[in-house]
């Protein structure tokens, strides 16, 4: 049995029973399971409502302040996390991170705008891909939108490098 997708982003994960021993093609037959969360379904056992990121910076540096837009009234927001998963098959992993961001409502609550401070410094998360998710009152999350997180001497390297192949 092996997990084929991460459940990073959606919350559900597929495994997959499809592959045979080694060694014995008459073995297995295919098969597959989809795993839903407690968080994805209400107290009654239907789906929950997820939230759904309308807008979100692709990239971030340290110190700075991001708007986020969902879809609805922004004050049914809990919390805003990043989530980075370093994770490799049959290998030690000690790159994840959860990260938990202050914000605040950003306008009307009808608008679905947040204002969100990002990490001030690397010791709080490291440089690296993440998930940006932001989770309901309720706890249920969104489906992840990638964020990259930078440092600022990046944007300097770049431009440097830019300016040297003139």
């Amino acid at each position: 049995m092996r997990r084929c997708s991460s459940p990073v982003r959606t919350g559900k994960s597929w495994y997959d029973l499809t592959t045979p021993p080694s060694g014995d093609p008459d073995q297995g037959v295919p098969v597959g399971q989809l795993f839903f969360p407690p968080y994805l379904f209400r107290q009654d056992g239907e789906r929950a409502v997820r939230p759904v990121i309308e807008t979100a910076p692709a990239e971030l540096s340290y110190q700075e302040h991001f708007d986020v837009t969902v879809v609805g009234d922004s004050d049914e927001i809990g919390s805003v996390v990043m989530l980075r998963s370093d994770h490799n098959t049959h290998s030690l992993t000690t790159g994840d991170r959860f990260v938990k961001m202050a914000f605040h409502q950003k306008g009307a609550a009808r608008k679905g705008r947040l204002r969100v401070r990002g990490p001030k410094v690397p010791a709080q998360a490291i440089p690296g891909i993440y998930m940006l998710f932001v989770v309901d009152r309720e706890g249920v999350p969104s489906v992840g939108k990638q964020l990259r997180l930078k440092l600022e001497e990046e944007d300097d390297h770049e431009e440097d490098d830019r300016h040297s192949d003139e």
